[in-house]
């Protein structure tokens, strides 16, 4: 299930492992890339909804400004995302971008 890998990789500093592991940002960073990726390429309106919970789980520090741009241009170039309506609560998703990107502007300053 998608949603297990990225919450396991976001949290992966909490896990006790028995082998080193490499720095929690490092691991989070590539993980937090290919949700945003796989968010933005989405291929249909429930590959939006199963993927747009992800979006929400990155913490605003490893959110890059290439990422927010591309976050941002989503629903311009995939029909997948702009005409998609996510439920909990229900709201279209170009909303749901939106509301991110000013919470994550708002986190990491100007």
């Amino acid at each position: 299930m998608p949603g297990l890998c990225g919450r396991a990789a976001f949290r992966c500093d909490q896990a006790e492992g028995r082998w080193p592991r490499p720095p929690r940002n490092a691991n989070a960073a590539i993980v937090a890339r290919a949700v945003v990726r796989a968010a933005c390429d989405s291929p249909s309106y429930d590959g939006t909804r199963q993927r747009f919970p992800l979006l929400d789980l990155i913490p605003a520090d490893i959110w890059t400004p290439e990422m927010i741009d591309e976050l941002e241009q989503a629903p311009a170039n995939n029909s997948q995302v702009r005409d998609a309506t996510l439920y909990g609560p229900t709201r279209p998703a170009p909303q749901h971008i939106r509301d991110l990107i000013a919470r994550l502007r708002g986190a990491l300053g100007p």
